[in-house]
Parts: structure tokens; C-alpha cells; sequence
């Protein structure tokens, strides 16, 4: 399982391309399945904000609830960008007909 590879150092995480490598698993999408799946489960896996995401286990509550409200911040304003361009795309298709 993912969790059991993780440290609780966010500059020492693991990015997808290394657990693919390290459980030699083709999909980046069946590693974040199985985050997923060890999320349900309970195990507080974290991630990096940067661009190459690094996964690691929270080492304490505050440290879960910091990530928690990075994590709902950066939701939001993707889900918030996702509106615009949905609403672009209308705006353009009604010119095209």
C-alpha cells in the first residue's frame, strides 16, 4: 500500500512517476485510485502544491488541517476556473451557429 511508503517530510514525498516506478504500476490514474482508496480508509495522505506533487503522510492534526485548507482553496479556484471556461465554451458555440 501507497501509505506504507511515505515519510511525513513534504520535501522528501513521493512523486507519481516514483511510485510508478518503485510499485511498477503503468497508470498515473491506478496510483491516484489507490490514494484514493487509502484516503477512504483513513490514512491522512498529503500532497505538495508544487507541480510535480509530492504525497506524504500528515504527522499530525495540524498538519492534516493546514493541507485540508490548501487543498479546499486550490479545489475551489479550479472548480471556479472550470465555470469560466464551460461558460466561454457556451459563449462560443452560440457565434458558431
Amino acid at each position: 500500500m501507497i501509505h506504507e511508503l511515505l515519510g511525513t517530510d513534504p520535501l522528501t514525498g513521493w512523486t507519481i512517476p516514483q511510485l510508478k516506478r518503485r510499485l511498477g504500476i503503468e497508470s498515473k490514474y491506478s496510483i491516484l485510485a489507490q490514494i484514493e482508496r487509502e484516503r477512504r480508509q483513513g490514512y491522512p495522505i498529503c500532497h505538495t502544491r508544487h507541480i510535480w506533487r509530492r504525497y506524504y503522510l500528515a504527522d499530525s492534526k495540524t498538519s492534516f488541517e493546514t493541507f485540508l485548507r490548501r487543498y479546499r482553496a486550490d479545489t475551489n479556484r479550479e472548480t471556479r476556473g472550470l465555470a469560466y471556461c464551460e461558460t466561454i465554451l457556451q459563449s462560443w458555440n452560440k457565434k458558431k451557429r
